[in-house]
């Protein structure tokens, strides 16, 4: 590698560095630290991240987080394509957000020659992926996750949902909806009572 070369990478390589260390460190310095670093590497970031041990990121500068995130163990996300996280969002163990992939409608080219695609993700405010479940991006369109939605453990998600909606299943799909719930569970409590008066 020249040293022309090696002073260009010089930035990446010290940041990977650094996320080397601090990466796995526990409790609330590891905590501190890792917050820190997003602050310094990524595109913007509010208050109160936290951002637990064995997070893996590609294109930090591409993300861009509100305040009060809470990003749990062994995340992974790729942020190439843009990815915007609202306040009070929280993401579960395991989660994989991608904004990345590779073309495939080239017969004629090996896939991995084909180059990539993009497609932005944007998680809005009181969202919550659940442990394991896997966002992927869409190139034509953003893939944008309602205000208050709720994305079930191991799902599969490639398409927008609805504020406040409920998703499961691979391909992930809307099941229902937190204020229907709420309103189910409230019509349930209020026959019990009537029942319990009789």
């Amino acid at each position: 590698m020249s040293l022309k070369r090696f002073l260009w990478r010089l930035p990446k390589i010290i940041r990977n560095w650094h996320w080397f260390f601090i990466q796995n460190l526990p409790n609330k310095t590891g905590k501190w630290l890792r917050a820190r670093w997003a602050k310094k590497y990524f595109g913007s970031v509010g208050k109160n991240l936290n951002l637990h041990e064995g997070f893996a990121i590609q294109n930090p500068d591409q993300c861009f987080v509100g305040e009060n995130v809470i990003i749990a163990r062994g995340c992974h996300f790729n942020a190439g394509g843009g990815l915007i996280i609202k306040d009070y969002v929280g993401f579960g163990p395991g989660v994989k957000v991608w904004t990345v992939n590779h073309k495939i409608d080239n017969l004629d080219v090996p896939i991995p020659l084909q180059g990539s695609e993009y497609g932005k993700v944007i998680i809005e405010e009181g969202a919550w992926i659940a442990a394991n479940a896997i966002i992927l991006p869409n190139p034509k369109r953003d893939i944008v996750i309602g205000k208050g939605a709720v994305i079930g453990a191991g799902s599969v998600l490639a398409k927008s949902v609805p504020p406040y909606s409920i998703c499961m299943g691979n391909p992930a799909r809307v099941i229902g909806f937190r204020d229907k719930l709420k309103k189910d569970q409230t019509s349930q409590t209020g026959s019990g009572t009537e029942e319990k008066e009789e």
